[in-house]
């Protein structure tokens, strides 16, 4: 009886150990698994940064070509006026009139009509753009 308890206490000892090793490892595989998700997780978070960085950079750069397109069309503008202007003393043509645009805004929001659905939206993406390009411009004191 004596020997019978030893040995079932034994072997519940040897069961133990097992049940701890067994733990052991389930731990340390899943302890791996979370690690390895964490590396994941933290690469993407790299590459939504370098794509918001690229983002941005490509809405500056398209915001300076429209600020450049519209100055380039203002001087064509003011030169075909001027143009106007010299030849009036020859026979009249008609020669189709570009828009005169009196702000950035407007200007942008009349491009933006013409591939946007409502004006109100093209608006405040014009106005967007411009607090976006005051943000970007260097302060100087």
């Amino acid at each position: 009886m004596l020997k019978s308890k030893d040995e079932e206490i034994g072997d519940l000892q040897i069961q133990m150990q097992e049940f701890k090793r067994s733990v052991f490892d389930s731990g340390k595989v899943i302890f791996n698994k979370v690690e390895k998700a964490l590396r994941e997780n933290n690469n993407l978070v790299e590459w939504l940064k370098i794509y918001d960085r690229q983002i941005k950079e490509n809405e500056k750069e398209i915001y300076d070509l429209s600020v450049k397109l519209y100055f380039l069309e203002q001087r064509q503008q003011q030169h075909q006026n001027h143009s106007q202007q010299n030849q009036s003393h020859q026979p009249h043509q008609p020669q189709p009139q570009q828009p005169q645009y009196k702000s950035l805004a407007e200007y942008f929001a009349s491009t933006a009509t013409s591939t946007a659905t409502s004006t109100t939206s093209s608006t405040s993406t014009a106005t967007s753009l411009t607090s976006q390009h005051q943000q970007h411009q260097p302060q100087y004191h």
